[in-house]
């Protein structure tokens, strides 16, 4: 009877020590996903969770709503392709190869809710959430940045145009 009562505590100790790790396991795993859910959510750029099967927006944060001008709820009923300007066999593709690491960074156009259009960087990664195949986007807003690209270029282009002709001039200048 003593050994198998100093079986059973034993056994009892076990299973303490086992729950309390356990225990402190959960916590860890609660804290952590506090931690994400308040990154996520309260983070300066915008970001989306995108389920590729279908193209549509299952978690968004106040940045996108701040952004696109939808609320997070409305973002969280859409579909990529009431934002992204592509066509949604585009988009599916596109979808597709950054669930299969092919690509990561996409420029596209994506229309607000008031109907204008930016252009966007958008830095795309599998992620899976509850088994399920998700991905994880956030996106740049670099509507301005290609604005001033393309005026630097125009600019560049009229400069060469003027060397052009006036090397053209002194040449002739020459003869």
């Amino acid at each position: 009877v003593g050994l198998l009562a100093a079986t059973f505590d034993s056994m009892a100790a076990s299973l303490e020590e086992r729950q309390d790790k356990l225990d402190q396991a959960i916590k860890a795993l609660a804290e952590s996903e506090a931690r994400y859910r308040h990154t996520f959510e309260n983070s300066y750029s915008i970001m989306f969770i995108v389920d590729p099967a279908d193209g549509r927006i299952v978690d968004t944060n106040v940045a996108a709503s701040r952004f696109y001008g939808w609320t997070v709820a409305q973002l969280r009923t859409m579909l990529v392709s009431q934002i992204n300007t592509l066509t949604e066999e585009e988009i599916a593709v596109e979808m597709q190869r950054a669930k299969r690491l092919e690509k990561s960074c996409f420029e596209f156009r994506h229309r607000l809710a008031d109907g204008s259009v930016r252009t966007v960087e958008t830095y795309t990664s599998p992620i899976t959430i509850d088994n399920r195949d998700l991905l994880y986007s956030i996106i740049h807003d670099v509507s301005e940045r290609k604005q001033l690209e393309a005026e630097l270029l125009a600019h560049r282009n009229h400069l060469e145009n003027l060397v052009r002709s006036r090397t053209e001039e002194l040449n002739q200048a020459k003869d």
